[in-house]
């Protein structure tokens, strides 16, 4: 069932129930005022006459009136005699209404509400059948209050109230459904209405979805209400799923050229070894090298890859105590062959305690070192230093290389991103280090800062937070 048909029935529900409640409150306390009436009119009829007996009396026997609210009276002497041969007799005798004491008169609806009741002295009231109509009577008797065999006996029939009171059940229970019937066709009216941005966003994401048109957008109308905010949150989306759609296609671009270079330099030394029989030991070593290194260079950009496959999958590190002054010292020993060229320079290292992974913690700083080997000339000089700050341990790495333009600066760590500069001096790497190394930051929760400019070297700081019980 659709959201707009839900939204109507729930309408349409509440409203029921609310005109039902008011209803029947109404149908139950206008019933009770009127059933309540009438028995007031016979209660003060009956002691009107009562009062007056004396001279109503005839001493033949019972003496019957009516009154113009169709009200009858019947005053009962001492005699006991049959009333006027014109005159109806009332349904019950006084002491069968005595013995009876009926209770209210009005529907059982109008009976649970708190309060009403009328004060009925020392009578008492009866409800019976008219013998001649077949329709409801309301009866009340009232003894004298001297002893004597006197009763005024008050009665008249309910017939008009009982056809109001069913005229208004059927009114009530009309309005009812009519209200119910109104609010579901103009809660579906509203709802279609107030949905309809949303049937446009499923078109819209559907015809994305088929098309991939990441660049599409819904139309902001400004609407300040949910779905006015809902609009604006699905094109921040679309934005968001574009750029990172184009992200995805410059990384498989970039992936593939890097990938087919060490690949074609693999295969064209395999088709000169095979075309070349009488290639000389030399020419036959240095084509084995070529491959090597190039089969070392394909195997490094893969595992990279992967890296970063299983951090963009949600990879998460298992972190355990790590002495990252150890690390480093183990980084920098297994570094030193590969920079003879240059002045390798360890700073002062003080010790740090941290929570991270002691393997990737190693990869970043060899990261980090191999990328300012690759920038920076013979002879240039690298410096590495560890701080510990009481909360955090700084790491950083300097270095004399060519340095970085601001424009290439907020690049350093996009994957396969380079300067052309950096591209003329590392033809073999990958442009995947200093991604991973991010990646490698973000699992420590700690934070990078590159600072550098053209010719003035790159500087390198890495912090990450010490380790603590508390944390652990």
């Amino acid at each position: 069932m659709s959201i707009r048909w839900r939204l109507a029935l729930l309408y349409a529900a509440g409203t029921g129930a609310l005109l039902l409640l008011v209803s029947l409150v109404a149908y139950g306390l206008h019933s009770r005022e009127q059933y309540e009436g009438l028995d007031e009119s016979l209660v003060t009829t009956a002691e009107h006459f009562m009062r007056n007996r004396a001279s109503a009396e005839t001493g033949a026997g019972p003496a019957l009136e009516r009154l113009e609210s169709d009200v009858f009276v019947r005053v009962y002497g001492s005699g006991n005699g049959a009333g006027p041969s014109e005159a109806p007799d009332p349904a019950l005798t006084p002491l069968e209404v005595l013995a009876r004491d009926d209770g209210p008169a009005s529907p059982a609806l109008a009976r649970i509400f708190p309060g009403g009741g009328i004060e009925k002295a020392a009578g008492a009231f009866a409800t019976a059948r008219d013998p001649a109509t077949g329709k409801r009577v309301r009866l009340y008797a009232l003894p004298a209050p001297d002893g004597q065999l006197n009763y005024v006996v008050t009665w008249k029939s309910l017939s008009s109230l009982d056809q109001s009171a069913g005229f208004l059940g059927t009114l009530l229970i009309g309005f009812v459904i009519g209200g119910v019937v109104a609010a579901g066709l103009g809660s579906f009216a509203v709802a279609g209405n107030s949905l309809r941005p949303v049937a446009v966003m499923t078109q819209t994401a559907r015809a994305i979805a088929a098309s991939r048109g990441f660049s599409r957008r819904l139309e902001e109308t400004g609407r300040p209400d949910e779905l006015g905010r809902l609009a604006v949150t699905f094109n921040e989306m679309l934005a968001s799923l574009e750029e990172a759609y184009r992200s995805q296609q410059r990384f498989v671009a970039d992936a593939a050229h890097e990938l087919r270079a060490p690949l074609t330099a693999i295969q064209g030394n395999i088709d000169l070894l095979k075309r070349k029989s009488d290639m000389s030991a030399d020419e036959k070593a240095e084509a084995v090298d070529y491959l090597d290194s190039e089969a070392r260079r394909l195997s490094l950009i893969v595992s990279e890859l992967l890296t970063l496959a299983r951090a963009d999958a949600g990879q998460k590190l298992e972190r355990r105590p790590v002495e990252l002054d150890a690390v480093l010292i183990e980084a920098l020993t297994d570094f030193r062959p590969l920079a003879a060229a240059h002045r390798l320079e360890l700073k002062k290292v003080e010790p740090a305690l941290v929570a991270g992974d002691r393997g990737r913690l190693k990869q970043l700083i060899l990261n980090l070192l191999d990328n300012s080997l690759k920038y920076t000339p013979a002879g240039g000089r690298i410096s590495v230093g560890l701080r510990n700050g009481g909360s955090t341990a700084t790491l950083s790495v300097r270095d004399t290389g060519v340095g970085i333009s601001k424009a290439d600066l907020e690049h350093v760590f996009d994957r396969f991103y380079r300067a052309d500069k950096a591209r003329s001096r590392d033809p073999g790497g990958s442009g995947l280090g200093l991604a991973i190394v991010s990646w490698i930051v973000d699992q420590h929760e700690g934070e990078i800062e590159v600072k550098s400019a053209p010719g003035r070297g790159t500087t390198v700081t890495v912090s990450i937070p010490l380790f603590s019980a508390a944390s652990s």
